[in-house]
């Protein structure tokens, strides 16, 4: 399996063989994808060979990647749900309340992905709205906040 990904201004390459970042190789040996989503550094596990330790490879937030490729603690397109996130955050002294949807693995990743965004964020509730199917390879569904 071949696959690109992107951050801010780099473009990685994935195989079972190697990882390559704007076309150089950073890594080579047995690629084990440990932690790929959108929003969130990416996680690699490179086993090189006996005379050489495993190499661990994190990269900046992942600002593209094909969904069908996330990756959660090891398990390849993890099973999401949308969830309604009511939050306040302070902006020129004023409480601004907000409320996102977004698609997640579980409630930690959910607020993990608004604290990206609004680091000072207190989150005041969230709920499930629904879970969402995804089909190998399909390329299908909502991926950002809306």
């Amino acid at each position: 399996m071949i696959f690109d990904f992107y951050t801010d201004d780099n473009q990685f390459t994935v195989t079972e063989s190697a990882i390559s970042k704007n076309g150089e190789v950073i890594a080579e040996g047995s690629v084990f994808v440990f932690y790929l989503m959108l929003g969130y550094p990416a996680w690699f596990i490179v086993n090189g060979n006996a005379f050489c330790p495993p190499q661990t490879v994190r990269t900046k937030p992942v600002t593209s990647i094909l969904p069908h490729f996330e990756v959660y603690d090891g398990e390849i397109n993890p099973k999401k749900q949308v969830y309604e996130v009511n939050f306040e955050v302070t902006q020129d002294g004023r409480t601004i309340f907000k409320k996102y949807s977004c698609v997640t693995v579980d409630e930690l990743h959910a607020i993990e992905f608004i604290q990206s965004s609004y680091p000072a964020a207190v989150i005041l509730d969230i709920q499930i709205h629904k879970s969402v199917e995804q089909q190998e390879g399909s390329g299908e569904g909502i991926r950002l906040c809306l």
